[in-house]
């Protein structure tokens, strides 16, 4: 794309992503307790492997960050990856990775 030109997203694309972002949401607050389990398990671990109806997700700590990892069960699906900083406090930790899973399995990442 040239220098100074803009970016338009086309209207299905536009309907795509705000259908993903109501679902990560919608995920944030129904699926919060299980999530929340998630996060502790990971925090003591360090690792995590769930899996989705169209996705294997691997949760893994490399330095600072909390890396998302999604491999496709389909051929033609693209996998995806995702890096988000570890926040200092315990709940914020908590509350940093329920958005991570909603993320990904919302397909946000996709």
């Amino acid at each position: 794309m040239p220098l100074g030109e803009s970016f338009e997203l086309t209207h299905e694309q536009k309907t795509s992503e705000m259908n993903m972002i109501a679902r990560c949401f919608s995920l944030m607050n129904s699926e919060r307790s299980r999530y929340e389990s998630q996060a502790m398990e990971f925090i003591a671990e360090q690792t995590l492997a769930t899996e989705t109806e169209g996705y294997v997700l691997n949760y893994n700590i490399k330095r600072d960050r909390y890396i998302s990892c999604g491999t496709p069960k389909q051929e033609g699906s693209d996998s995806f990856s995702i890096e988000i900083p570890i926040p200092n406090s315990q709940l914020e930790k908590i509350d940093a990775l329920v958005e991570l899973f909603a993320q990904s399995e919302a397909g946000l990442m996709h």
